[in-house]
Parts: C-alpha cells; structure tokens; sequence
C-alpha cells in the first residue's frame, strides 16, 4: 500500500509539472486527432510520456514501454484523469497492433514496430471493411493469391478512416476461398507511406443531413504485389500477425 501510496504522489507532481496547459481539459473526435496532436506542445507532451513508457504504461520495457503493474495503470489513469489530461497519443498502433505483435509477434517485429508505436512516431489504420463486408467480415472478398515470393491482391476496402494520415496499415485479405469463409483469411502489416503510387487511394467527401462524410476507398489491382516475406498465414480461424510492403 505504502508502495502505491508514493507511486501516486510521484505521478501527480510529474503530470502537474510536465503535462501542458493547453494538453488539459480538451476534448475531441477521434477523426480530428490529427489536428489537436499537431502542435508543438503535443509533441512536447508525447515526447515527455514517450521516455517514460506511458504511452503504452503496461507495454515491456524492453519495448519502449513503461512496465506497469495493472494497479499502477490504473492510478496513472485516474491522475490524468484528475488532471483531465488528454492522452499523449492515440489510435490504431496502441489500441490493436502493438498488442497484437505482443501476444503473436516475431522478435524481430515487435523490435521493428512497438518502440515506435511508443513512441508516437508512425501511425496505423486498419483496412477491414469492403463494399458489402462491413460487421459481417467474413464475408470479404478482396484476395490475396500467392506468387512466389509474393501475393497479387485484387479488391478494395472502404471506410478506411485515417488512411491518408497513416505510415502502415493492417488489412485482412481472403487468401484461401476453398474453405468456410471465416476461415482462410489472412492478416497483413501493409507500409502505406513508402509508395501510395501502387494504390488507388481515394478521399471522398459528400454533404448529408447537415454533415460531412469522408470515405478513405483503397482500390487494389492485379498490379499491387505485396512482398511477405515476414508474414504468417492464419489457419483454422486462429489469428497470426506479419508484415507486408507493397513492392512493384
């Protein structure tokens, strides 16, 4: 108790004395992160939690993470929270990839990937959704057919927010269409930023009862290879985790 007691304390005075003014009692859409993040006191704040691992506080520190128990999480939470601090960082890199690298991961991933998901300096989105394929995700249909050392990938996917803000994605690509479809499907990293020339990648916007929609559609033809050298297919429903690169 003693020990938690001064964890506590510790934790107030550091947030008291490292969090910004304007990085307090803020609130926002997720679909505008992007916005709130991009300041010079944001990225003071991130780079600050980041050396402490408290971007991801329960993460190993042996990845950048802060090593917490559980109980000290929770009193890191409930300290932020008193200080209605926003979170340093967000988004798809925190919430399901670095735990997914965590529990399926090679070494050599979670090297690569979870210290700079720590500490904020790529962004992830995930690529899930299809024209027809949205809650009922087995059914998707965009295919990955293997080609030595790679996989030609045909289909598109939709309401892919954040796209256009990403460095990487993750997408499920159907790559064996002969067994039950929640089976056969397969989960790739997919590094977006280093040539987004292979893809189709549109942002759509239209006006709707007062409100404006935007629709990332990523549109992958027979052109688009994806190297996957590092990746490890799913088998009888059980998940699996890898890396791709679109290569030419």
């Amino acid at each position: 108790m003693a020990e938690i007691t001064s964890f506590q304390s510790e934790t107030r005075e550091w947030l008291e004395a490292n969090c910004p003014k304007s990085m307090r009692a803020r609130s926002f859409h997720w679909e505008d992160a992007h916005e709130i993040y991009d300041t010079d006191e944001a990225r003071q704040w991130l780079a600050r939690m980041a050396e402490r691992g408290w971007t991801a506080p329960t993460w190993p520190k042996a990845y950048g993470g802060g090593g917490l128990t559980a109980e000290e999480a929770g009193v890191l939470g409930q300290e932020m929270s008193r200080l209605r601090a926003v979170a340093p960082t967000s988004g798809m890199g925190l919430t399901m990839i670095g735990p997914t690298l965590l529990e399926f991961g090679t070494e050599a991933q979670k090297q690569r990937h979870i210290p700079r998901i720590v500490s904020g300096e790529v962004s992830w989105c995930q690529g899930y959704s299809e024209p027809g394929s949205g809650s009922d995700l087995a059914s998707l249909r965009t295919s990955a057919v293997e080609d030595g050392d790679d996989f030609v990938i045909n289909g598109q996917k939709i309401w892919t927010s954040g796209a256009h803000f990403s460095d990487y994605g993750i997408i499920v690509l159907r790559t064996d269409p002969t067994v039950p479809k929640h089976k056969g499907l397969s989960f790739f990293f997919l590094e977006i930023s280093s040539d987004m020339s292979l893809l189709w990648c549109c942002l759509l916007s239209f006006f709707f009862f007062f409100f404006f929609f935007f629709i990332i559609i990523i549109i992958f033809s027979s052109s688009s290879l994806l190297h996957y050298s590092l990746c490890r297919r799913l088998s009888s429903g059980k998940f699996a985790s890898g890396f791709a690169k679109i290569v030419r």
